[in-house]
């Protein structure tokens, strides 16, 4: 999961110019970004629902479908939705100042490709945004924008929290909330252009954004392709897939599709709005508390965050280095000196790839859940005490990194 941090915005227009303020602090006259401060899956939903590399992309399911396999991961996730891709838009847009993506960052893999390609294949990028490929023209290779893979291309991606009824568009930023055909609980955030090369954008104060007009080009103002309906529910996908061409990019914006489509180009992705942050080596013992309180070492910066799970720092904050697969094979093997004789120890090191991958997607889908550990009476013989010690198991528990 990559995290989009917190920021602050704030929009105004003149004449035919769009101006575009973001902030990492409250300021006066900004708002704080609705779709900010979430977690996003790195690649595409696999068919577990999970975000994990090596995977086909799931397809072939309505939106419905992809929130509720969203759902099934855990009670903190749910499906992309549209407030956090407009926040994605609003600091892609800060940073490099340039509507074309594809030009500035990656083609993407969408030049008249006939599949898609599993996740995972910008895994060996050195660098947070860019291409797998040798430049930025390949239109077969992946690309990623701040860690994360295939924003545009490969597969389009079904987005939550929007729905329209012909070319009048809703939004919703509250998860418990989302459904398809309907505006209940949802804001009307205005009307969509017709489908188009996008020229214009409805921009609200808060940082939503949706196609406005028409008429622009593949290389001309938001050189991106909008596709809607003149009557009807429909819902929303992004990003364009593996033969869009020039129409895909971060802006592809389809609203065309009802909310019974499925198809082999249309993925998903998740998002949480809150996730474990672990650490490296911790006690096997160390017990997890909300936010961190009363623990010595725990992170300051995280401890006022109410949806937050911290475990204290001992050797620095290495979450970023957890995830990843070399890692925890050699954690596994560090964990289980001195254990080998035990049949579920010798179990996992005789098939030890299997088991880090598996670690590795609990890690990276924050799905992890320690086991309640079981109450062992020992005799103390130092002190001619009897003791009751809590033991848990080896695997998974015993080799979290």
């Amino acid at each position: 999961m990559v995290f989009i941090p917190v920021f602050y915005v704030a929009q105004k227009r003149s004449g035919t110019k769009q101006y575009f303020y973001v902030s990492d602090k409250p300021k006066t006259g900004m708002t704080k970004h609705p779709g900010s401060g979430k977690y996003v899956g790195r690649y595409h939903m696999n068919s577990n629902g999970y975000s994990a590399t090596g995977y086909s992309p799931y397809v072939d399911m309505t939106r419905a479908t992809a929130r509720y396999k969203a759902m099934s991961v855990g009670s903190k996730f749910h499906l992309y939705d549209f407030a956090t891709y407009c926040a994605i838009i609003f600091l892609y847009i800060v940073e490099f100042a340039d509507w074309n993506c594809q030009n500035k960052i990656a083609y993407g893999r969408a030049n008249g490709q006939s599949s898609a390609v599993t996740s995972g294949k910008t895994d060996t990028m050195v660098y947070h945004t860019g291409t797998a490929g040798s430049r930025i023209s390949d239109g077969a290779a992946a690309m990623q924008y701040r860690w994360i893979e295939n924003l545009w291309g490969n597969v389009c991606q079904w987005v939550d929290g929007f729905n329209a009824n012909g070319t009048i568009a809703y939004y919703c930023t509250d998860p418990s909330k989302y459904a398809d055909n309907t505006s209940s609980g949802y804001t009307n955030i205005g009307t969509l252009s017709g489908s188009g090369w996008i020229k214009d954008l409805t921009v609200t104060d808060n940082g939503l954004l949706i196609p406005k007009t028409n008429g622009g080009s593949e290389t001309t103002y938001v050189p991106d392709y909008v596709y809607s309906s003149s009557s009807g529910w429909r819902v929303l996908c992004v990003g364009g897939y593996w033969s869009s061409g020039a129409r895909a990019g971060l802006l592809y914006f389809n609203a065309n599709n009802t909310s019974s489509n499925s198809n082999s180009n249309i993925s998903a992705r998740l998002l949480s709005n809150s996730i474990i942050i672990a650490q490296a080596f911790p006690h096997p013992l160390v017990k997890i508390m909300p936010r961190g309180r009363e623990l010595v070492g725990h992170s300051n910066a995280l401890a006022g965050n109410k949806d937050v799970i911290t475990i204290p720092k001992r050797v620095g904050f290495l979450y970023e280095k957890m995830l990843d697969r070399a890692f925890i094979t050699e954690t596994i093997r560090l964990a289980a000196n001195g254990k080998k004789k035990r049949r579920s120890v010798r179990r996992v090191l005789a098939n030890i790839d299997t088991y880090a991958e598996k670690l590795l997607v609990m890690l990276r889908t924050d799905s992890f859940i320690p086991t309640k550990p079981k109450v062992k009476r020992v005799y103390d013989v130092s002190s001619r005490k009897w003791r009751d010690i809590k033991v848990v198991p080896f695997y998974p528990d015993g080799c979290v990194p």
